[in-house]
C-alpha cells in the first residue's frame, strides 16, 4: 500500500458523553492518560458555521510529540449526541489521508495489517461499549520529535424551542486534566433567513471580535496563545419569527462521471437520485384560554424526490 490509502474508521452510538473528553491523544505505548510532557496541543482551530439552524463544525488539531522515540497515540473525540461525522483525515509527510467508513472489526484487522507495513491507517471506531458518539482513532507513527495533524468535521441540526436556540462545543475536561493550546482560535458564524435576536456568548474566557453583527448574520473571531480549554464553547441566540416562516430547498448529486454525454441525449437519465427538506418554524400567538400552550414548533422532512 502506498501513502494515497484512505483512513478506515467505524462508530456507533452512546449512552453517556460524560465518559471521554473532546480532542485528547494519549499515547498508549506509554500510558494509558494523557501526558503533555510527551504529546502536546501545539495548536487548535474551530470553525462553526450555522446556516438556517444546520452547523457544521470543522476542528483542526496538531499534536507534538516531545520524546525521540516513535509514538502511537489512541485520539479520542466526544460529538454532540444528534451529531454526524462527516470527515476525518490526518496527515502523514504532507499527504492529506482522508477516512472511509468500515465495520469494526474489518476495520481493526485492517488497522493491524497496515501498519505493519507504517503506514498511519487512522481508524476510527466506537470508544467504549458504555457510551455515544464518542470515537477513538489510532494514530501511528507519531515521529519522534515530530507532530501529527488531524482533521474532523461534524454536522448537527440545532433545535428551537420557544424561539431560542442553543449550540455548544465541547472542550471542558470531563475525564482527564484540562489541555493547553499553544495556539488556539474559533471562528464562527450564524446566518439565518429569518431575523436573529438576543446573541449571547457562554464562554467566560473567550471575548471574540465580531466581524458581523446584522439581523440575519453574526459572525466572529477569536485567538489565544497558551490557552487552556478548561471551558465549552457555547452561545445561544433567538429566532424573531412574526407568525410563520417556511424555507424550502432540493438537493441532487451532480453526475461527477468522465463519460461523455452525447448530442441531444435526455441528460434526465445521468441525475442521480435527489431529496427535498422543508424547514417550518411556526409562533403561535392564540387565545390561551383556548389553546393552554403556546409557543414556537420546529420540524423538519427530508425526502427523496425523482
Amino acid at each position: 500500500m502506498g501513502l494515497n490509502i484512505y483512513l478506515i474508521f467505524a462508530f456507533g452510538l452512546l449512552l453517556n458523553l460524560g465518559f471521554c473528553d473532546t480532542g485528547i491523544l494519549i499515547p498508549i505505548n506509554i500510558k494509558d492518560q494523557p501526558d503533555p510532557n510527551i504529546l502536546s496541543l501545539y495548536r487548535m482551530e474551530v470553525e462553526v458555521l450555522v446556516d438556517n439552524q444546520f452547523a457544521s463544525v470543522k476542528v483542526l488539531e496538531i499534536f507534538e510529540n516531545h520524546t525521540n522515540r516513535e509514538i502511537e497515540g489512541q485520539y479520542l473525540f466526544a460529538i454532540p449526541e444528534k451529531a454526524n461525522i462527516s470527515d476525518f483525515a490526518v496527515w502523514d509527510s504532507g499527504i492529506r489521508i482522508p477516512g472511509v467508513i468500515l465495520e469494526k472489526r474489518r476495520a481493526r484487522e485492517l488497522y493491524e495489517e497496515i501498519t505493519r507495513e507504517r503506514i498511519d491507517p487512522g481508524l476510527l471506531e466506537q470508544a467504549s461499549e458504555e457510551v455515544i458518539n464518542v470515537f477513538s482513532t489510532k494514530i501511528f507513527p507519531i515521529p519522534p520529535y515530530g507532530t501529527k495533524r488531524i482533521e474532523l468535521t461534524y454536522n448537527q441540526e440545532l433545535d428551537v424551542s420557544d424561539s431560542m436556540s442553543y449550540f455548544s462545543f465541547p472542550l471542558k475536561p470531563t475525564r482527564y486534566q484540562a489541555q493547553n493550546a499553544s495556539s488556539f482560535k474559533v471562528k464562527f458564524k450564524i446566518k439565518n433567513q429569518c431575523p436573529i435576536k438576543d446573541f449571547i456568548i457562554h464562554s467566560k474566557n473567550i471575548n471574540p471580535t465580531f466581524i458581523t453583527n446584522t439581523s440575519h448574520q453574526i459572525a466572529g473571531i477569536f485567538e489565544a496563545e497558551n490557552f487552556s480549554l478548561n471551558e465549552d464553547f457555547s452561545f445561544e441566540y433567538s429566532l424573531d419569527v412574526k407568525d410563520f416562516f417556511l424555507n424550502f430547498l432540493t438537493y441532487r448529486k451532480v453526475d461527477l462521471s468522465d463519460e461523455p454525454i452525447p448530442l441531444f441525449t435526455d441528460i434526465k437519465k445521468k441525475d442521480k437520485d435527489g431529496y427535498f427538506q422543508a424547514q417550518a418554524i411556526f409562533n403561535l400567538k392564540r387565545d390561551k384560554s383556548k389553546i393552554p400552550y403556546q409557543g414556537q414548533y420546529f420540524c423538519c422532512l427530508i425526502h427523496p424526490y425523482l
